[in-house]
């Protein structure tokens, strides 16, 4: 039985001539195929057509809560996570042995640059207009990773944030009033830097172990399910949003699975110092990445 084809004819002129793609189906079965109606030649490519996933709704098992709740869905908070990297950093002092991402014993070292605390101020400051302005949602909790790093970089940005009217030596303990209470500033060992999953391509030289990527990835998994949900169906308040200062590995591969995409490719993604991540997470489990690393704030 003959098969039924479709030809989409994509036309050019140039010195090339026409070429064509054909879409056909053959014993129910979609392929994409490449030819040259000019020569009148059979197929020379032939490619199948990859079956697209669909979001899965329940990705943070909260469908079930979110069908039973009495609130309606239309006035339920959208939630927004707001991912931050922290500022430029010492990565290896000279008297010190190259870290790997499994080893934090010289973590204290690794404090911010001047350039670093530079860029973390003005996160702040950006951090701020943003809420101001209606672009960011008012702040409910900030995560702070353990690591030195991104622990002072908070600190800045805090600071920053009030305007300066609590220092970064306090506003950790102290939060910043009327905005933030202490409680709603938490340090976080869940999501400090390490070796998210194996990436896809490997890195050739990259010197961690199987074991290793066993029990980060437990832990970065961990974290994910504990932190990145939608907003409990079963309250109703405002729109708002969790702000985590942490590291470029656990913001890429926050990223992709929330999006429900393959976390193996996060090496494929760059997010910079200091920048900025945004999701926002509506009611109905469904998810919008509204920035990527946004260094925009930050002078050339």
């Amino acid at each position: 039985q003959s098969s039924k084809v479709e030809m989409l004819k994509i036309q050019r002129s140039g010195a090339i001539g026409i070429g064509a793609l054909a879409i056909y189906s053959s014993s129910n079965k979609k392929v994409l195929v490449v030819c040259d109606p000019l020569q009148q030649q059979q197929p020379i490519k032939e490619k199948k057509v990859k079956k697209i996933n669909k979001w899965d709704l329940n990705w943070d098992l909260m469908e079930n809560s979110s069908k039973a709740s009495v609130i309606p869905l239309k006035d339920r908070p959208i939630r927004q996570i707001i991912l931050i990297r922290h500022g430029q950093y010492i990565e290896s002092p000279p008297e010190l042995p190259s870290l790997t991402t499994s080893d934090c014993s010289n973590d204290s070292q690794q404090v911010l640059t001047d350039l670093g605390r530079k860029q973390a101020t003005a996160t702040g400051t950006r951090l701020k207009s943003l809420v101001d302005a209606g672009v960011l949602f008012p702040i409910d909790t900030v995560y702070y990773s353990i690591m030195a790093r991104a622990t002072e970089t908070c600190k800045m940005i805090l600071s920053s944030f009030s305007g300066g009217n609590v220092s970064e030596v306090d506003v950790l303990q102290k939060g910043i009033p009327d905005i933030l209470q202490p409680h709603q500033v938490q340090a976080c060992s869940m999501i400090q830097e390490g070796a998210v999953c194996k990436p896809e391509p490997p890195f050739l030289n990259w010197p961690v172990s199987d074991e290793d990527f066993i029990k980060q990835n437990a832990r970065v998994e961990a974290a994910f399910k504990n932190y990145i949900c939608r907003a409990d169906p079963d309250v109703k308040r405002p729109d708002y949003s969790t702000v985590f200062v942490c590291h470029g590995n656990i913001i890429r591969y926050f990223v992709l699975r929330v999006l429900q995409l393959p976390p193996e490719a996060w090496s494929r993604l760059t997010v910079y110092n200091a920048s900025i991540t945004i999701v926002e997470i509506y009611p109905s489990g469904k998810v919008s990445l509204r920035a990527l690393g946004d260094v925009g704030h930050l002078p050339p």
